[in-house]
């Protein structure tokens, strides 16, 4: 039997801010506050991000200066709704499913209408 051979994203990771756009506007688009939005740009340089990750599921664990935070995709398309209270935006459905080009595909939607797609990889 054939396998499948995904991306792998194991490991930690680091943002390099002078290869990034600042999350300024993406956040102002989601409604974030403005004092939240200038946080996010502060912290920016000092994102480390932990995945560990299988085909089937994804965790990633966010650490900054000023949150930790540990999200779980699964990768198989089912529809997670994750509580986005601390960024004043209020619930978001996320379905993440593997592309045929072997990335990962994040759909997301907000109550306010706004929906999104982020490849990976």
């Amino acid at each position: 039997m054939a396998t499948t051979e995904y991306a792998d994203f194991n490991g930690k990771w680091e943002l390099d801010a002078a290869l990034s756009d600042p999350p300024d506007e993406m956040l102002s688009m989601q409604g974030v506050g403005w004092l939240r939005r200038k946080m996010a740009s502060a912290a920016q340089s000092l994102v480390a991000t932990t995945v560990n990750m299988t085909p089937e599921r994804m965790k990633v664990e966010i650490n900054t200066p000023v949150m930790n935070r540990s999200e779980e995709f699964l990768l198989d398309g089912t529809p997670v709704t994750k509580d986005e209270d601390f960024l004043g935006i209020g619930s978001v459905t996320i379905t993440s499913t593997w592309e045929d080009d072997k990335k990962v595909r994040h759909g997301a939607s907000a109550p306010r209408s706004r929906s999104s797609g982020v490849a990976v990889g």
